[in-house]
C-alpha cells in the first residue's frame, strides 16, 4: 500500500523486544493523584462520596466503580494524607496541573 513505508519508518520501532502494555510506574503515580483528588474532595472540600466519584470520573475518565477500586486498594496513601493533614498547597506542590 502507499505511504506503508513511510509510515513505518516513522511510527514503529525496531525494537519488538520492548515491554508492551500497562507501566507500572505510571499507573502508581495516577492511583497517587486519584487518592490525593479523593482526600482533597472528601476531606478539604467535604463533598460526598458519590459527588467526589462524578467530579474524578470527569477528571480521570475513569468509571466510578474503577475509580471506587482503586481508592480502596490505595486507602493507605488517603489515610496518610489525613494523618499528614496536607493542606492544597502541598497538594499543589505535588501535581501543580490540577486546580486545588
Amino acid at each position: 500500500m502507499r505511504g506503508q513505508k513511510l509510515f513505518n519508518a516513522v511510527l514503529r520501532t525496531e525494537d519488538s523486544a520492548a515491554r508492551k502494555g500497562r507501566s507500572e510506574t505510571m499507573l502508581l503515580k495516577r492511583n497517587s493523584c486519584l487518592a490525593a483528588r479523593y482526600y482533597f474532595y472528601g476531606c478539604l472540600r467535604k463533598k460526598t462520596y458519590e459527588d467526589i466519584l462524578n467530579l474524578m470520573m470527569t477528571e480521570f475518565f475513569i468509571s466510578p466503580d474503577r475509580i471506587a477500586r482503586i481508592i480502596q486498594q490505595n486507602i493507605s496513601l488517603v489515610k496518610e494524607m489525613k494523618d499528614r493533614k496536607l493542606t492544597k498547597s502541598q497538594l499543589r506542590d505535588n501535581w501543580p496541573y490540577f486546580k486545588w
